[in-house]
C-alpha cells in the first residue's frame, strides 16, 4: 500500500508521536528524524517517547518536542503497572494523527497501538512475533527485504521516505538552546576551562579554548555495559596523541558513578585532562 497518499498535506496532521525506546546513542541517530518531521509538518506539535532520562538530550535543542518517559519505576510490579496506565492515558490524552516506531521491538509496538492513533508505522521484521507487526496499520518493506548494513540513522529515515518524505542528511546534529550554551559556560568556567569558540548549529568554530593551541575535545571513554568499553590504557593513547600531535586538550565527561574512573585516567595521561564526570547533565 502506498501510505505517502494518506499525509500528503502537512496540513491535515496536527499532533505526531515519534518512539524510539532504544539506549541513548539510539536516540543520537535519532536526531536526523526529529529534524525530517519538524520541516515536513511546521505547524504540528511533536512528540517523542523516550526511556527515563534520555528525554532532557532532546529538550536541551531549539525546537525541543513534547517529552514522554517510559519509566522503571522502583517499588514493585504494583507501582510499574500504575507507571505504564498513567503513561498510556497520558498518550491517548494527545489523540495523535500520526505515530512512527523506530525500533524493532513489542514495547513500541504496543505503546503505539495503545495510542489509539489511527495511522501507526513501522519498519517490517519477519523474525519478530506476529503480533507485534499487525498492531500497526502500515509496515515499510512489507517483503521483509534485510536492513543489515544499514546505518541506524538511515533505518529511521527509510520509514519517513516511505511516507514521501524527503530526508536530506542523515548526520546527527542538534542546535543547542541559549539556556543550555549559557549552563554548560557556566560548568566551564566554574572548572576553569576557557570556554570553546562559538559555532552556529552545522558550522565549525574558531578553535579556540583551553589547549596549547587553543583547542579541545571531549571523550566519554565509559558505557552502561562494561564490554562495550575500549580500555582505560587505549584512550591514555589517544588522549595523549591529541596532546603531543596537535596541542588538543581532553574534558572527560560521564556519570556520577564515573567519576572516580575519569579520574584514574586523567592520572595516567601526559596531556591536558579535566575531569567533568558527574558535574553534567545529558543535556
Amino acid at each position: 500500500m502506498n501510505i505517502a497518499e494518506h499525509f500528503d498535506n502537512p496540513l491535515h496532521v496536527n499532533r505526531i508521536l515519534l518512539i524510539q525506546l532504544g539506549d541513548i546513542g539510539d536516540v543520537v541517530w535519532f536526531l536526523p528524524v526529529l529534524r525530517v518531521v519538524h520541516e515536513r509538518y511546521p505547524e504540528a506539535e511533536v512528540s517523542v517517547l523516550v526511556r527515563e532520562g534520555n528525554g532532557s538530550l532532546l529538550l536541551a535543542g531549539v525546537l525541543p518536542p513534547k517529552v514522554f518517559e517510559v519509566r522503571k519505576g522502583k517499588r514493585g510490579l504494583t507501582d510499574r503497572l500504575r507507571l505504564s496506565l498513567g503513561l498510556v492515558r497520558d498518550l491517548r490524552r494527545e489523540r495523535f494523527d500520526l505515530v512512527f516506531d523506530f525500533r524493532g521491538h513489542e514495547r513500541g509496538a504496543y505503546m503505539a497501538f495503545l495510542t489509539g492513533a489511527p495511522i501507526r508505522a513501522a519498519l517490517y521484521y519477519h523474525n519478530l512475533p506476529w503480533l507485534r507487526n499487525h498492531l500497526f496499520t502500515h509496515l515499510v518493506s512489507p517483503t521483509g527485504e534485510p536492513m543489515a548494513g544499514v546505518g541506524a540513522a538511515d533505518q529511521s529515515l527509510f520509514i519517513l521516505r516511505a511516507f514521501g518524505i524527503e530526508t536530506g542528511s542523515a548526520v546527527p546534529e542538534l542546535c543547542l538552546s541559549e539556556e543550555v550554551r549559557l549552563r554548560a559556560a557556566n560548568i566551564l568556567a566554574g572548572e576553569g576551562i576557557p570556554p570553546a569558540a562559538e559555532a552556529s548549529c552545522g558550522g565549525d568554530g574558531d578553535g579556540t579554548g583551553a589547549g596549547a593551541n587553543g583547542s579541545w575535545v571531549t571523550v566519554n571513554p565509559f558505557s552502561l555495559w562494561s564490554y562495550k568499553e575500549w580500555g582505560l590504557l587505549k584512550w591514555v593513547q589517544i588522549i595523549d596523541w591529541l596532546w603531543g600531535e596537535f596541542g588538543i586538550a581532553v574534558v572527560i565527561v560521564g556519570a556520577p558513578a564515573e567519576g572516580e574512573r575519569a579520574g584514574e585516567l586523567g592520572s595516567l595521561c601526559a596531556g591536558k585532562v579535566y575531569n567533568l564526570a558527574g558535574k553534567t547533565t545529558l543535556a
